[in-house]
């Protein structure tokens, strides 16, 4: 398996495909984490702004979307040029005490989160909150589990969680499970799998091979044989962490 490294810096390659056919993010779970009113928020690890959508719609004023990857950035920026794109990382510095809320969705794994929760206490003001998402795909459906057992499926490393809580300055953490569905055609469904960080660091062969396989699964199972669209189940974990300032 490629490093961890290698996969976080992989999607740069893949930008089109996960700007068109990652999943978003439920708005309900934007909802709890930040609540009805509207916000100044720094988003962390942006992408291709698919909780960036959610979190304009929702009413939040992003103070910045900060994202390392430039052809990450860029499908970022055209789709919603009225948002400040940094170049950064969770380690980088704001400006202190510039938002209500710090978020990340999908990425936080990829951070040292010890430096990343320092930073974000820097940056929150009093009573702020760091919001972390990440959706994972439920193999509910005979197609999704040969998915999976096809292309792999990240999950969140054992005791991550307990981890984070025993990091200074993390006060609490809280977690609530939100219900999601990606609606995916045949091409968006390759796109998808192609998106995958341990899909994306394969050897082109090997890379190949996981595709061509992916394609036999819609044109063979019978779960999926003559659909024009399919309907992939994901749950929506979302945490909510408080961090205590001095």
């Amino acid at each position: 398996m490629a490093s961890r490294s290698a996969r976080a810096q992989s999607y740069g390659g893949v930008a089109d495909h996960y700007d068109r056919a990652r999943p978003a993010y439920p708005v309900e779970a934007v909802s709890w984490l930040l609540g009805p009113r509207g916000l100044d928020v720094v988003e962390v690890g942006a992408g291709t702004g698919k909780l960036t959508a959610v979190l304009r719609s929702a009413g939040h004023r992003l103070v910045a979307a900060v994202e390392p990857l430039a052809q990450l950035r860029a499908k970022l920026g055209a789709a919603l040029p009225e948002v400040p794109v940094v170049s950064g990382r969770a380690e980088e510095p704001l400006p202190d005490r510039c938002a209500d809320a710090v978020v990340v969705g999908q990425a936080f794994n990829w951070f040292d989160a010890e430096a990343a929760v320092e930073e974000a206490a820097r940056v929150l003001r009093a009573r702020g909150v760091l919001g972390l998402l990440w959706n994972f795909r439920e193999d509910s459906q005979a197609w999704m589990r040969e998915l999976t057992a096809i292309a792999g499926q990240d999950v969140l490393r054992e005791g991550w969680n307990e981890e984070l809580a025993a990091t200074p300055p993390v006060a609490s953490i809280e977690r609530r499970d939100f219900r999601l569905e990606h609606h995916v055609d045949r091409d968006r469904l390759l796109g998808l799998v192609s998106s995958w960080s341990y899909v994306a660091t394969l050897d082109d062969a090997e890379r190949r091979r996981v595709l061509a396989r992916v394609e036999d699964l819609w044109d063979g199972h019978p779960g999926l044989a003559g659909a024009q669209e399919a309907v992939l189940a994901y749950r929506t974990e979302a945490y909510r962490v408080l961090l205590g300032h001095d």
